[in-house]
């Protein structure tokens, strides 16, 4: 992959993996992503919609997964375009020419806290032994 404009993403796959030909006969794949967006302390803040495009070896491993699927993808940002949303208003959208898709683990969800159990006072005086004849 080229250093110039390569991004990677990952995120869950949502609608459905098309599966197309160019006029050429080559394979390709049309899919949507949505990526979390995390703000400070990894909170979610919004979502990034992301169209994918595959072609060759990307569109046969974009092809293998299913909506819903949790995927990272490397590929390069394609120039945006602008469409008109059913409310009228101009919505941008962004494009990635995928180049290699992979299953990505699920994000690390933080432990909860560990809890303490209180003790009851006085609870082990009735396990206490009576050493009072003890000798020693």
């Amino acid at each position: 992959m080229s250093k110039h404009n390569s991004v990677a993403f990952t995120g869950n796959l949502v609608g459905e993996i098309k599966l197309s030909t160019t006029s050429g006969g080559k394979p390709v794949t049309y899919g949507r992503l949505a990526v979390d967006l995390l703000g400070p302390e990894n909170v979610k803040t919004g979502t990034l919609w992301l169209g994918l495009t595959a072609y060759g070896q990307g569109a046969a491993q974009l092809a293998g997964f299913a909506r819903g699927a949790r995927v990272a993808i490397e590929g390069k940002l394609d120039a945006p375009s602008v469409y008109t949303d059913a409310q009228g208003t101009p919505q941008a959208s962004l494009r990635v020419v995928t180049f290699a898709v992979s299953a990505a683990p699920l994000p690390v969800q933080p432990a909860p806290a560990p809890t303490t159990t209180p003790v009851m006072a006085g609870a082990g005086a009735a396990f206490a032994e009576d050493d009072s004849n003890d000798p020693f």
